[in-house]
């Protein structure tokens, strides 16, 4: 919401959205295309809410029509909870997001060996094709080696992180079936239990 208003009063002429997500790896569903562009339609020209409260208040009233009016604070609270896990994660753990730390590191079919210089050719083959680094002995050797990097967390930092997504998740799950946006609230759901 803040982005569109920012976007209604800024003297850009032109406007490109994306919804492409890790390097084309994926798309947003044709129901969140349509509820964003419906949501860049409707809020691009109304005027900028004055405060946090009308800010709020605008947030009520686009929670209302997703939600309904039984859940209509339900989804603010999930989506405000979701943001503080967002905020948290970027402040705690920086650039580590899912597709590098569980995909393309291959932390997922990557098996965790305690010494991997033992391992046989055909042993290694399982694993080793899949690890992305240009250097052969630091994909052997070197677990903490994320795309030429190494990111290194306190301990717990993850988990609390991933708590704190998963509340998101049970708020959004506890929204009506009934509701306007039944469907695309589930989809958003699962997509956060994925993540977690």
């Amino acid at each position: 919401m803040k982005s569109i208003h920012k976007l209604g009063h800024s003297d850009a002429n032109t406007v490109f959205i994306s919804f492409r997500s890790s390097y084309d790896r994926g798309y947003d569903s044709p129901e969140v295309v349509a509820s964003l562009t419906g949501m860049l339609v409707k809020y691009i020209n109304s005027p900028k809410p004055d405060g946090e409260m009308a800010a709020m208040q605008q947030l009520q009233n686009l929670t209302f029509e997703w939600a309904g009016e039984k859940d209509a604070q339900k989804l603010p609270d999930a989506f405000n909870a979701l943001d503080k896990a967002e905020t948290y994660r970027s402040s705690a753990v920086g650039n580590a997001s899912g597709i590098y730390w569980g995909v393309s590191a291959r932390h997922i079919t990557r098996p965790l060996v305690f010494a991997p210089q033992l391992l046989t050719k055909e042993e290694e083959y399982y694993f080793l094709p899949h690890v992305f680094n240009p250097s052969e002995t630091e994909a052997r050797m070197d677990y903490t080696d994320i795309h030429g990097s190494h990111n290194i967390i306190p301990s717990g930092t993850m988990s609390r992180y991933v708590s704190m997504v998963k509340n998101a998740a049970r708020l959004m799950k506890g929204i009506d079936k009934n509701a306007p946006q039944a469907q695309l609230i589930q989809k958003m759901t699962r997509a956060l239990l994925i993540h977690s």
